[in-house]
């Protein structure tokens, strides 16, 4: 839960460009940081009013039916790393552009080249 808290958190802008579905996701990332499994009718207790329509339209869609547990839970690792993966290069991709311009005479150059060796190599791990 609490993977799936960051990857809400690191992505947001890009993930969710519908403002209901951005807050409901926002709203989600707290809840996840303090349960460990989602119950639906607690977490709605805890939206505004504004956003329970969305909430309650997203919780009717079926979910299609998977074989069996291994293969959903192999599909959702590989979907959460795939995530990170993205949001890893996306990050990378920023660090580089600040590095281009921080270049010439910016004090926090250093800090910022520490920041993109960490990604890279967080990057690399993941393959």
């Amino acid at each position: 839960a609490l993977l799936i808290s960051q990857l809400i958190q690191d992505d947001m802008e890009i993930l969710f460009t519908n403002p209901a579905i951005r807050m409901i996701f926002e709203k989600l990332s707290e809840y996840l940081k303090k349960h460990t499994k989602l119950d639906t009718t607690a977490f709605a207790q805890i939206l505004a009013a504004e956003l329970l329509h969305t909430y309650d339209t997203a919780l009717l869609y079926e979910v299609p039916h998977q074989p069996n547990d291994r293969d959903t839970d192999s599909d959702f690792h590989s979907a959460v790393k795939e995530l990170r993966k993205r949001s890893l290069r996306r990050k990378l991709a920023e660090l580089t552009t600040k590095l281009k311009h921080m270049e010439q005479n910016d004090p926090a150059f250093g800090e910022l080249s520490a920041n993109l060796t960490l990604i890279a190599k967080s990057l690399k791990k993941l393959g």
